[in-house]
């Protein structure tokens, strides 16, 4: 029998060889694709597909019936975990070989051929596993696995695996000094891809329902091995993975239960472990180490940012101490002299840290350089009044000024560092770019396509840059709505180099696994991030990360733009650069005064009044908006706010100032409703960063 596509067979259950068993929690977006990688499958051999739907909320189940009529969906009425959604799957199949597939998973084509030929032309085998890949293209370590034991557990335990992975002594867990495109006999694979026959399920009463979840695959391997039967990795049939994917959306600790799986697991499995009692010990201590471990890993980045903020402070102090006392006394900095200076240091650091915490800058406000910058300039302050009134700290104010001055430049600035280096997976910092935008092209020229790129530049973000699109297959078309398709698909290494691309889109109908595993091939040494869309939900998709495209429907409960500490310091920064500005162009304000190049007109501000603005003839818009400097100072405008409308026009209700700039400006709404949009996303967005952001695209017209 001849390969097909199994979309177009029919599904007979006493012809079925193969039950593809998917335990399904609240991944609705994620399950279409992986449902829809399979139908794209090259098979010659009956399948059935079974769905589990482990009582999720984001109506999987209904998409599943609406959408995939031929696959069969069985809904739990409450969350039963894996084993048991396993086992009820199992039970219900008709296949004579079973596959785990996660939902969170894409097959490439020849995924389920592959290992179903190479589990039933060889012998003694009990499970075989495919090779798992991440979205990035990267192996995922899981794939295999070695039995833990007390050794391999305190290797991993302390790095030691990371650090010699290449060795058997150190790497055994993940034997990772097994090459990972060899067949390999191992003695577990990963549960999110596994097959094995239903017979050996049956003589091993099937998965123990004791672990809810985690270590139930590498438990039934156990057993399986103990049986005499090998457990295979086999790289040529591969998966992507997105991991973790249905964890995030977990009511319960995964945390938690994990650790009682593994001492479940070792309990179970204690016969073979020489030293019982003393491994017990062990596991216990390493459980206890992993809880501390898993702290520090969900809080690292405040941990670290903790750390650099006040190590910058030090060094800040450590410059100021340096230079003021070798210019003003032609004194080296040495011990003694920091030691001197070390009350007013730890004060500083103290009165530092209550400041960054009331300003939340370690908890919600992580990244914020505008609360970092006004963190440290409270700090000063505060800082000089107790310098003042406390002799045992009262050392040179000058040191002080020049450390808060420093502070308050590197603190903010290494934030702006990061999130330009990190907001995508590469950014460089010396291409003159917008600030924060994302180089994107579209793969394919269809009419999916086509409103993928309008969605895209209709989008009130303004950090999609649509560069253009991507041939793949025969089309002949060569614009897009004024795009211009910028090369073929076995060209994408040099058209992201060239563009200087940072993601990639791909369309829901292009979206398969021999395509993504093909551009994984050809882009493995380019930072590059691949997402595909979902046209239903209007979401961008990649490295377990979702975000919504469409039009905003809802609104957060917390409005940047209204928040005390935004307003303040919006109107701090409208003060400053409105002084600033209008005293640098006051010369040239004086004579186009003179040369009677002047003149107004009314428009509406928030408050449903008109307000009369001034500008000067000019066809240059940075001179013809220095008037304009004026009603900013006063608190009437705003650099940054909504569209100027003229008081001819009906009333427009609108939610902020209007601007000397803004979305509306830079974006061009074709209409009233594309306008409210930009509104609405400005009141829900709203940070120095974004303002930073319009601004620079204003100025530059970029």
């Amino acid at each position: 029998m001849g390969c097909f596509k199994i979309e177009n067979r029919k599904y007979f259950q006493d012809q079925v060889m193969l039950s593809i068993i998917i335990v399904s929690y609240n991944v609705k977006t994620f399950l279409r694709q992986c449902l829809k990688s399979i139908f794209n499958s090259e098979i010659d051999f009956p399948i059935e597909v079974i769905v589990i739907d482990n009582y999720s909320f984001d109506q999987s189940h209904a998409m599943v019936k609406k959408e995939f009529s031929n696959v069969r969906i069985i809904e739990n009425s409450e969350n039963l975990g894996f084993s048991k959604a396993v086992n009820i799957g199992v039970e219900s199949s008709n296949g004579e070989y079973i596959c785990l597939l996660n939902p969170d998973t894409v097959v490439e084509n020849s995924t389920f051929r592959e290992l179903y030929n190479y589990y039933i032309n060889k012998e003694d085998i009990g499970v075989v596993g495919a090779k798992i890949i991440n979205p990035d293209g990267t192996t995922q370590l899981a794939s295999k696995r070695s039995f833990p034991s007390l050794w391999i557990g305190i290797s991993k335990f302390f790095g030691l695996s990371n650090l010699f992975p290449k060795s058997k002594f150190f790497g055994a867990y993940n034997q990772t000094f097994i090459d990972e495109n060899k067949i390999s006999n191992v003695d577990a694979v990963s549960g999110s891809c596994m097959l094995f026959s239903k017979n050996i399920y049956n003589n091993l009463n099937g998965f123990d329902e004791s672990f809810f979840l985690y270590f139930e695959d590498t438990d039934f391997c156990t057993r399986v091995k103990d049986d005499g039967l090998k457990i295979i990795y086999y790289p040529r049939a591969k998966v992507i993975h997105f991991k973790g994917e249905s964890h995030k959306h977990a009511p319960f600790d995964t945390i938690k239960i994990f650790h009682d799986s593994m001492s479940l697991f070792f309990q179970k499995h204690k016969s073979k472990f020489k030293y019982w009692p003393i491994t017990w010990l062990l596991i216990k201590v390493g459980i206890i180490g992993h809880l501390i471990q898993s702290y520090f890993r969900q809080n690292q980045t405040k941990i670290i940012t903790f750390l650099i903020d006040n190590l910058l402070i030090l060094f800040s102090f450590l410059i100021s101490i340096s230079l003021w006392y070798s210019y003003q006394y032609n004194q080296s900095i040495d011990k003694l002299l920091l030691i001197k200076h070390w009350p007013l240091i730890l004060c500083f650091i103290f009165i530092w840290i209550i400041t960054a915490f009331n300003f939340k800058l370690y908890s919600e406000r992580l990244a914020s350089y505008g609360r970092a910058f006004a963190s440290s300039i409270l700090t000063f302050f505060i800082s000089s009044v107790l310098v003042y009134y406390i002799s045992s700290i009262a050392y040179s104010r000058v040191v002080l000024f020049l450390a808060s001055i420093i502070s308050s430049l590197i603190i903010p600035g290494w934030r702006i560092f990061a999130i330009l280096r990190f907001r995508n997976k590469s950014s460089s910092i010396s291409q003159f770019t917008p600030l924060f935008t994302r180089n994107i092209a579209i793969i394919g020229t269809s009419d999916e396509a086509s409103n993928i790129g309008k969605i895209l530049i209709n989008s009130p973000s303004i950090n999609f840059n649509l560069i253009g699109y991507i041939k793949y297959g025969k089309n002949k078309v060569e614009l897009i709505d004024g795009s211009e398709i910028i090369g073929r698909i076995h060209q994408i290494k040099d058209i992201i180099k060239k563009y200087k691309l940072n993601e990639i889109v791909i369309p829901e109908s292009l979206y398969s696994g021999d395509l993504l595993f093909e551009l994984f091939r050809r882009t493995k040494d380019l930072n590059i991030i691949f997402k595909y869309i979902s046209t239903e939900d209007n979401l961008l998709i990649g490295k377990g990360i979702s975000e919504h495209i469409g039009p905003i429907k809802l609104i957060d409960l917390e409005i940047p733009l209204f928040d005390k500490f935004n307003l303040i310091s919006k109107r701090i920064f409208d003060i400053i650069f409105a002084s600033i500005f209008i005293f640098l162009s006051l010369p040239l304000q004086f004579l186009l005064y003179i040369i009677n190049r002047v003149n107004c007109k009314l428009i509406w501000n928030n408050k449903n009044s008109y307000l009369k603005i001034y500008y000067f003839k000019s066809n240059k818009k940075i001179i013809k908006n220095l008037l304009t400097l004026y009603p900013i100072l006063f608190g009437e405008m705003s650099f940054v706010g909504c569209q100027q409308i003229n008081i001819d026009n009906k009333r427009p209700n609108l939610k902020f100032k209007p601007g000397l700039t803004g979305l509306g400006h830079i974006k061009s709404p074709n209409s009233k409703r594309d306008l409210k949009l930009f509104d609405d996303y400005y009141v829900r967005n709203q940070s120095f960063l974004l303002d930073l952001e319009i601004i620079l695209k204003s100025l530059f017209n970029i």
